[in-house]
């Protein structure tokens, strides 16, 4: 048995040398301590096990005196402890480094083979990346941080610094030629749309808008087999049938909204013809919650003919349509229609007009918010093939797709701008909508321009195959660039129109609508003309679905019929 004094001494002793000579640090000594203990204890059990030993206590605990041999192995085994676990550490620490190497290195790899091997709903995996702080625009636009557009390309209308720098007229062309009781609901408008420009909240929601809302900015598509078939310049199209609702119209629909708002004006009026107005203006109103009353033209509304599709899509955007049967029941009395709405509600209710028509300050407003079509063009050309284009080619009826497209091309020479015209059943048969081709100056809906009218002035029934064409005026800037020479005015048929409808749906699998398919049937015809090398932008200003029954009906086709094929 071991005594509680004295003979608990040599344990004490068992002390790392090292500690000695002042290699080891207060961890390190704690340790050599542990150790010590444990051989002791190992010794102590080995001793009671031994009692039949004949060698006393102290030889068998050993006090580093007796037995050098024995402490020597311990000043070993205790320095090797020391470097194995120092080596260990630098191994940890080699491992360490090397998972954090390859982290950072292969961080691709990892995320694309995490994502694959997902089951489920998939989950963006982030691994040490730092999140943007940039704030979130809100519905309304409140902040006053700005965010880059698109191509560096802006929805919004340029900066006013004065009501003086919006054009009353455009040449000889413009004006404002309305009733008394409007000329105050022109000068409020004025007067804020000025204020709006200058307003970055205001700038923001519509660049907001535009993106998330609309879709800008729409593609511009290399028509590769309709070039091969034309068989001359490279073929552009702006797909703003892509736009949401289906054609250019929301852009200035959404713009004019959001201005009704800031008037204080929560009721909504507008005229249309093909119905894609009628549907752009219904739509904004149901984002902004206003009330919406829309004026189309009797003719147009009927089952199965014309425009019926639309008039439903209103209906369930929670507009009011009113059919106007007056005159010869198409855009022309809806315009005036709405007009006359206007003037006995003009405390409470703002018109939208559809076009770049109107008085002023209408067709400016109507340009500046469709101008984007250009300034996209002007940018995704840019970044395509690094110049602008040799033509550009726009339908034209009352003229906003057109005058959106060619506005920012006005000041470059070098490229020639086409607007083509509703030819109806040929010019010289009378029956068709080409203003600028076979109209003289006059004024109508209050501002002064070209009109399709008679001796005496009076305004004469149009015709066309498509809707939206078939207007007997024109945008006061289109009169403009028309006698100055700037833009070309064409005029394409009807039956070209609808060679142009199919040629495109065949080629490209894209249906167009009947009024961009005027466009379409100029735009490859010119391209011919211009040869290989150059390159045509052509406005594909809305989607055909919305005349497909104008178009069976005209091709003869009853959609009551069974449509399919036999079995080959």
């Amino acid at each position: 048995a071991f005594s509680t004094g004295p003979a608990m001494t040599p344990v004490a002793l068992r002390k790392n040398p090292l500690e000695n000579e002042g290699l080891l640090d207060d961890k390190d000594k704690n340790t050599a301590d542990i150790d010590a203990d444990l051989e002791s204890r190992v010794d102590d059990v080995a001793l009671d096990s031994t009692k039949s030993s004949s060698k006393s206590d102290a030889d068998l605990i050993g006090d580093g005196k007796n037995d050098p041999s024995k402490e020597d192995k311990r000043v070993k085994y205790s320095g090797s402890r020391f470097v194995s676990r120092a080596f260990a550490v630098v191994g940890v620490l080699l491992f360490a480094g090397a998972v954090t190497f390859g982290v950072f290195f292969f961080k691709d790899d990892i995320l694309q083979l995490l994502n694959k091997q997902s089951v489920g709903p998939r989950k963006k995996v982030v691994i040490f990346e730092i999140q943007s702080t940039q704030p979130t625009m809100s519905s309304s636009a409140d902040s006053s941080s700005t965010q880059a557009p698109y191509l560096k390309v802006s929805n919004a209308p340029p900066v006013y610094q004065s009501k003086d720098e919006l054009p009353a007229y455009f040449g000889k062309f413009g004006g404002c030629f309305v009733a008394e009781t409007l000329i105050e609901a022109h000068h409020q408008l004025i007067d804020e749309y000025v204020k709006a420009t200058q307003d970055p909240s205001f700038r923001l929601e519509l660049e907001q808008l535009g993106r998330d809302y609309i879709g800008r900015p729409t593609p511009l598509y290399f028509a590769r087999r309709l070039t091969e078939h034309a068989g001359g310049a490279d073929i552009y199209l702006k797909r703003e049938d892509l736009a949401h609702t289906g054609a250019h119209k929301i852009n200035n629909a959404l713009g004019q909204a959001v201005l009704a708002k800031r008037l204080g004006k929560n009721r909504i009026i507008a005229e249309t013809g093909a119905g894609q107005h009628g549907v752009a203006t219904a739509t904004a109103c149901a984002l902004m919650g206003m009330d919406c009353t829309v004026y189309m033209g009797y003719e147009d509304t009927q089952v199965p003919y014309r425009q019926s599709l639309n008039v439903f899509r209103m209906k369930m955007l929670g507009a009011k349509v009113v059919a106007v049967k007056s005159g010869s029941q198409t855009l022309k009395d809806a315009v005036n229609e709405a007009l006359r709405d206007w003037v006995t509600n003009v405390e409470t209710t703002h018109y939208i007009i559809g076009s770049a028509i109107g008085p002023h300050p209408f067709p400016t407003i109507v340009r500046d918010f469709q101008a984007i079509i250009g300034k996209e063009i002007k940018a995704q050309l840019e970044e395509e093939i690094g110049r602008l284009p040799d033509a550009i080619v726009a339908c034209v009826g009352g003229g906003s797709n057109a005058i959106g497209m060619f506005h920012p091309f006005i000041q470059d020479n070098a490229v020639d701008i086409y607007g083509v015209e509703a030819g109806g059943d040929g010019v010289e048969t009378g029956r068709h909508s080409s203003t600028l081709v076979g109209g003289r100056i006059g004024v109508l809906h209050g501002t002064k321009t070209y009109v399709m009218q008679d001796a005496a002035g009076q305004v004469i029934e149009t015709h066309s195959v498509s809707a939206g064409l078939d207007y007997a005026g024109v945008g006061p800037e289109h009169a403009f660039l028309k006698d100055s020479g700037r833009a070309t005015y064409v005029s394409v048929t009807d039956a070209q129109a609808l060679d142009g409808f199919k040629l495109l749906c065949r080629i490209e699998g894209i249906i167009p609508a009947l009024e961009s398919s005027h466009a379409i049937h100029y735009g490859v015809k010119l391209a011919k003309q211009l040869g290989p090398g150059k390159v045509l932008v052509i406005n594909v200003s809305g989607r055909g679905d919305k005349d497909m029954i104008q178009v069976a009906k005209v091709l003869g086709v009853n959609l009551n019929e069974d449509l399919t094929d036999a079995t080959p």
